[in-house]
């Protein structure tokens, strides 16, 4: 008996041990337990309408449960139809020992279902951020979701797990992050959100691969980072910059081609509002060009065209405490020209600009200049504060050539501020031209051993409307040892001393040496009522400060002396030279020749036409240079004109009367008394000289003459004042 109670039990328990194995691996199905399944799900959750196909039976004999899987139930959430693939139950083994039914997980697995979908699924959700979420950013897109629910007690969820991919997907971060067509992996769980396999668009630059980390869904930290490829032309870059960069700028044709790494960290509070973030954005850009529509013109060298880069690395980092960052380095080339190097930072106001350039440059007021290709360098580093742009540091460098800045301040508005020095040195073909510096203190003070002002009177001729250096209000001192000019007469211990009010000398006093004990002074003064200024000007050496008139082409030696009193509107000048003569003057050449005074002409081709004295009054407003009188007179021939020159055209329009010295002597031995002014109509007669008129712009002036038989009684009068100074 004994034997056969054990076998049975033997028996019994084999068999239970077999079923356990089955309903471990195999499993059983059933339809037996559909109505009672649906029954508790329904109890729990009332908005749940649940159909099931057969049920498999399996034992987890890890974790002494029973789960029940379906395959293809017909499950409605809140009247919206979820295409489930796969539905688990997990039911707790020893409650069942007790005739207690306790669901510990549900796994569901869903095929794709569309974002339409969902949202009608979240609107019966209670309030949350993720409801707000799915609302009002996604616009687009299907997901496929495997949902792995834990439970207490009743169906109180305990934990979740959701897991999945996306395609298709258009979200709305907000105004400045916009995804479209996006594809990825999701998993997200109560505490965190975890998206990966990011591909898709942002902000029309493509993503081909990315990772976003949801963390605390009440206030959000989403962190993470995105690759993208950047392949971009001026239309696309303006809708992705926005109101960032000036519309005229994207009417040049843009290329930007690259790769970039966002890396971004950002903290939300509980409305949403971000509160904290950083972001990283590393990158490099190949191949990448802008093409200037209109030349881009500049002073300092040729016209530029177009600027291409080529491996050019760049990292930008912004963060809510405004710790901004901004580097980029590589290869740059202007108008197709081979590739120099560069590198820029900005750190918040703080800007670093260091570069090599083959262009030609020139700075016509120290006359230097810089040959193509040859190599210079420019490294500075300035700050931007309110209207105020400082360079702390300016250094250019081209072999021995240095043009040193310290604390150049400038206005954005182009304007001179302050300088705390400026230190000067360039060559011309191994020649020391410029050696000097300035020091801005209490008084600007100029000093050094050469400075090179070939160029400067052309310079101070150039139209300017604008006044550069308006702020300036300070006294002036300057102190060099040599100046040079455009000829080859050079200044030396030139000294000058002044004051400078608004960016204008308002008072001055110089004086300075050419060879031979031979002078220059200049005397400037203001008159405080009137607020006209005065200024006179004196040079035993004339060419060194008409070299740069083409009406004065040819002066050589004679004594100078210039008055003029002017304001910002008018001026009213005299000009005396005397004991000077004319030499390789073509448009002189080009009036004698004319005239038939073919001696005379060949002087100026040779030796020189020698005159005793010109005297020029000459008015000056906004409109035109008015010569009311110029006066020559010389042993071989005299000259009487008047006119005007076109400030706006340069449109020269000149009168005159040309008289050989033999008619002037011959009128001068018929008048018995000298010093009478009245000349009988008889004197001229017999007479012969030319009138002559130059008419038309620069490049472009007629000359046109006619022989005449008298006299105008102003030129008697002004030979006669000749012979008067003569006695």
């Amino acid at each position: 008996m004994k034997k056969v109670i054990s076998n049975l039990i033997i028996i019994v328990f084999s068999l239970i041990l077999l079923a356990l194995i089955f309903l471990s691996t195999k499993g059983y199905e059933t339809k037996g337990l559909n109505s009672f399944i649906i029954k508790k799900v329904v109890e729990a959750k009332p908005n749940i309408k649940l159909e099931l196909n057969k049920v498999k039976i399996r034992i987890d004999l890890k974790k002494f449960r029973i789960f029940l899987s379906t395959n293809k139930p017909i499950l409605e959430l809140d009247k919206v139809n979820l295409p489930v693939s796969e539905l688990r139950v997990y039911i707790g083994l020893i409650p069942i020992l007790k005739s207690e039914v306790v669901f510990e997980r549900i796994f569901v697995s869903l095929d794709e279902i569309k974002f339409a979908e969902v949202k009608k699924i979240a609107l019966r959700m209670k309030p949350s951020n993720l409801k707000s979420f799915v609302l009002k950013n996604i616009k687009n897109g299907k997901i496929k979701t495997n949902l792995d629910l834990n439970f207490e007690k009743d169906l109180k969820l305990k934990n979740y797990n959701i897991d999945g991919y996306i395609n298709n997907l258009d979200v709305n971060l907000n105004k400045k992050f916009n995804f479209k067509r996006t594809k990825l992996i999701y998993s997200v769980n109560k505490n965190s959100l975890l998206l990966s396999s990011i591909s898709g668009e942002l902000n029309n630059i493509p993503i081909y691969n990315g990772e976003i980390e949801v963390e605390n869904f009440k206030a959000p930290n989403i962190k993470g980072y995105l690759n993208k490829k950047i392949n971009l032309n001026e239309k696309k870059l303006k809708k992705i910059t926005s109101n960032l960069i000036e519309e005229k700028f994207f009417l040049n044709n843009i290329i930007l081609k690259g790769d970039l790494k966002n890396i971004f960290d950002l903290k939300f509070d509980e409305t949403l509002k971000v509160k904290d973030f950083n972001l990283k954005i590393n990158g490099n850009l190949i191949d990448s060009s802008i093409k200037f529509i209109s030349k881009i013109n500049s002073n300092f060298t040729n016209s530029i065209s177009n600027v291409n880069t080529d491996k050019s690395n760049f990292e930008i980092q912004i963060n809510s405490k405004k710790e901004n960052l901004f580097l980029i380095n590589g290869n740059y080339s202007l108008n197709n020209k081979k590739f120099q190097k560069y590198s820029f930072k900005n750190n918040k106001n703080n800007y670093s600009l260091n570069f090599d350039i083959s262009e030609p440059m020139k700075l016509d007021i120290i006359n230097y200049l810089k040959k193509d290709k040859i190599i210079a360098n420019i490294n500075t580093n300035f700050s931007v504060k309110e209207k105020i742009i400082n360079f702390k540091n300016f250094l250019y460098k081209e072999n021995e050539n240095v043009i040193a800045v310290k604390n150049l301040k400038i206005t954005k508005k182009n304007k001179f501020n302050s300088i705390k020095s400026l230190n000067v040195k360039t060559l011309i073909n191994g020649k020391i031209n410029n050696d000097f510096k300035i020091l801005f203190d209490n008084k600007i003070t100029i000093k050094g051993n050469n400075y090179d002002a070939s160029n400067l009177l052309n310079l101070i001729e150039q139209k300017n409307t604008q006044n550069t250096f308006k702020n300036i209000n300070k006294e002036i001192s300057i102190n060099l040892l040599n100046v040079e000019t455009e000829l080859k007469h050079k200044i030396k211990n030139f000294n000058l001393i002044g004051k400078i009010h608004k960016g204008k000398f308002i008072k001055l006093s110089s004086k300075g040496e050419f060879s031979n004990n031979k002078y220059l002074d200049l005397l400037l003064s203001k008159d405080v009522d009137s607020g006209n200024k005065y200024l006179e000007v004196y040079s035993d050496i004339p060419q060194a400060l008409l070299s740069n008139y083409s009406f004065f082409k040819g002066v050589n030696s004679g004594k100078l002396l210039f008055t003029s009193t002017f304001n910002d509107d008018f001026s009213k000048s005299k000009l005396v030279i005397e004991n000077f003569k004319v030499k390789n003057a073509p448009g002189l050449v080009k009036l004698l020749s004319l005239a038939d005074f073919g001696g005379v002409a060949d002087l100026v081709s040779g030796e020189g036409l020698s005159f005793d004295t010109l005297d020029m009054t000459l008015e000056k407003n906004k409109k035109e240079l008015n010569i009311k009188e110029l006066y020559a007179i010389g042993p071989s021939i005299s000259v009487l004109v008047d006119g005007y020159i076109a400030n706006d055209t340069g449109l020269v329009s000149l009168r005159g009367t040309m008289v050989p010295a033999k008619e002037i002597n011959k009128l001068i031995s018929k008048i018995p008394l000298i010093g009478e002014i009245l000349i009988p109509k008889e004197v001229g007669e017999g007479l012969f000289g030319v009138s002559f008129k130059l008419k038309g712009k620069p490049g472009n002036i007629k000359t046109s003459v006619n022989p005449i038989k008298t006299i105008t009684p102003r030129f008697i009068t002004k030979a006669l004042e000749k012979v008067k100074k003569a006695k």
